[in-house]
């Protein structure tokens, strides 16, 4: 609760970000050596980050013991073109969902439907061919663990979230709303989310499969203004009635302007 951030990062990536402490902690961090891990440009501010601060992110992505290197130059220089003449269909990725476990939508699914002990057998059970070899291993222990309810100690160190739902569950038995209850807020936060962008995915590629055209509006369109190249959205938006103003076309033309969907949820 003392410390935010505006976004997670991949675990196996080198990556940097800006995180907000909580207190009068500047020379407490300046002592902090943790390997792998260096704080930098330490300062003080009025405000605390919170999800969805960061304007996007920059990656720098390396391929190594590439074959036939000539050839792949042309077909990405080929693909950037396609890219910058007709853009692209803005799916949320699969780190939205799991990389290895693609099921963070299929809980906050369930919590929503108020499928509660579906929800926790999902997050703690279900297997996952992609899995690592050891994961699979370690979800079999914690499925045989459920049963016995007795061996906590068993379960696997790295699987922090799955030995706190089975620790409540012991004490509080089948209470699988307040044991869902009990996992952070950014957990929960985050399992919902996913459900969103699933079904933003989802009418996207229903737009798509319609024939609806990706990049011009039809009519019940919303339209949305950008503040900036980057990409953020004003306060300004038009629902597209079938006449294309000068100004707006001229908008779309400088991409100043993005056909846009709600993310469904309580104000959408």
């Amino acid at each position: 609760e003392h410390i935010s951030y505006s976004g997670l990062k991949d675990h196996r990536a080198i990556t940097v970000q800006q995180m907000s402490v909580k207190g009068n902690v500047i020379k407490k961090l300046k002592k902090i050596k943790k390997k792998n891990i260096f704080i930098r440009d330490i300062r003080s501010t009025k405000h605390p980050l919170k999800v969805g601060d960061n304007w996007g992110n920059h990656f720098s992505i390396i391929i190594r013991n590439i074959e036939g290197y000539r050839k792949l130059s042309r077909n990405i220089e080929a693909i950037n073109q396609f890219l910058n003449k007709y853009g692209f269909p803005n799916y949320y990725g699969l780190q939205r969902f799991g990389i290895y476990r693609p099921n963070s939508h299929l809980i906050g699914k369930y919590i929503l439907q108020k499928k509660y002990k579906e929800s926790i057998e999902e997050f703690l059970m279900r297997i996952y061919s992609i899995e690592e070899i050891k994961n699979i291993g370690g979800r079999k222990e914690i499925s045989e663990i459920i049963e016995r309810m007795n061996s906590f100690d068993e379960i696997p160190r790295k699987f922090e979230f799955e030995k706190k739902i089975i620790d409540y569950l012991a004490k509080n038995g089948e209470d699988f709303f307040g044991c869902l209850s009990s996992l952070s807020k950014n957990i929960l936060n985050l399992v919902i989310s996913a459900y969103q962008s699933y079904l933003f995915n989802k009418a996207l590629s229903r737009r798509i499969q319609l024939g609806y055209p990706r990049f011009k509006p039809v009519k019940g369109d919303l339209i949305g203004i950008l503040e900036d190249e980057m990409g953020h959205l004003t306060k300004i938006k038009y629902l597209y009635n079938g006449n294309l103003k000068k100004p707006l076309k001229k908008a779309l033309k400088i991409d100043r302007a993005a056909i846009i969907s709600p993310i469904i949820g309580y104000d959408s």
